[in-house]
């Protein structure tokens, strides 16, 4: 699990340092910052799984300088995960011969052991060059719904980063996973699941006296497809670490509790990051968390510069009690000593 995260020039982020635990929710106002955040981890997803989506898919750019704080390309873009006594760091720095190198090295606090640094890319601005898929960061899983009608990618163990690309073959493979979503989503509605395997394709069918119709998965309820994608991403991984960026976007109340409460009582030891600017969300986590698992973070701007603060236990409990108005009523939550 990473017990800190620390993030120095990247995008909005000069210098954060957070403590984090098993679920670390943030909140705050748009354009504060809280994408930047993920994205971090977002970078680091993409040394593990750049092989089967380019950079693009796991953090915004036009070109590899947007990736640096006031697109300073002087200091060099650093983030830091700490887990008990050993570090992994990993940089960016812009080279004479104007290429983006990316560098790993690894800290051991108890041995005080340093290891040499590894080159894991050399890119242009377009982010194009050579790449060296570190395994060492496959853990870190960054996630971001798509709309997609194709699931072409063999790899059953678990959803791959970021976009789902196997989630065919992952719901193929996985029994409870697939009952799971039969029974919440499909049944209700009398829909049944299809595979086409050949072709790459998920269909769910309705009958209508003895006529089976199909409808293309890309047709299906934006809701569906965002329920059923991140609740496969949390039931198929374990010990993993993974980010979503506003799961419950678009999603009728019901299902925003349902999502919630499959993050809050995760049983395979996985950890999450999540944004979100949905109170039900929030709260729904909150009531059903052990109170020793939730870190809650509020993300702001100052001077523009994204700032996070980690409210205590006695805030947390006093957001609960606010309950909506909490979302309005931010402001009073920035002005202690940053965590």
């Amino acid at each position: 699990m990473i017990e800190v995260l620390e993030i120095k020039n990247l995008k909005s982020i000069k210098n954060l340092n957070l403590s984090c635990l098993k679920i670390n929710i943030f909140i705050g106002e748009p354009n504060t910052g809280k994408s930047n955040i993920l994205e971090s981890l977002g970078v680091l997803s993409f040394l593990a799984y750049g092989n089967k989506s380019p950079l693009k898919g796991f953090v915004r750019y036009e070109t590899l300088s947007n990736l640096f704080f006031d697109e300073d390309l002087e200091n060099e873009l650093q983030i830091r995960l700490q887990h008990k006594t050993e570090s992994d760091v990993f940089e960016i720095i812009f080279t004479q011969e104007d290429r983006f190198k990316g560098t790993y090295f690894g800290y051991d606090v108890s041995k005080n052991f340093k290891t040499d640094k590894k080159n894991l890319f050399e890119f242009d601005y377009m982010a194009k060059g050579q790449y060296e898929r570190e395994q060492r960061f496959e853990h870190i899983k960054f996630y971001r719904f798509e709309k997609r009608g194709l699931f072409p990618e063999k790899y059953s163990s678990c959803l791959l980063p970021p976009f789902g690309s196997n989630l065919l073959s992952v719901l193929k493979t996985h029994k409870n996973l697939k009952q799971e979503i039969i029974d919440n989503f499909l049944k209700p509605f009398d829909y049944k699941l299809m595979f086409k395997p050949q072709e790459n394709k998920i269909e769910i069918v309705k009958q209508y006296d003895d006529i089976l119709i199909s409808i293309p998965y890309a047709l299906v309820s934006d809701t569906f497809q965002r329920l059923i994608f991140y609740l496969t991403t949390i039931l198929s991984n374990r010990d993993s670490v993974l980010v979503f960026e506003e799961p419950e976007s678009h999603t009728f109340p019901y299902y925003t509790k349902f999502l919630a409460e499959s993050i809050a009582l995760d049983d395979k030891n996985n950890q999450f990051f999540i944004s979100t600017h949905n109170p039900y969300f929030l709260f729904s986590v909150l009531e059903k968390s052990k109170k020793d698992d939730i870190a809650v973070f509020v993300v702001y701007m100052e001077n523009f510069e994204t700032k996070a603060r980690k409210l205590t236990q006695q805030e947390i409990e006093d957001a609960m009690n606010i309950g909506l108005d909490f979302f309005f009523n931010l402001d009073r939550f920035k002005n202690e000593e940053q965590e």
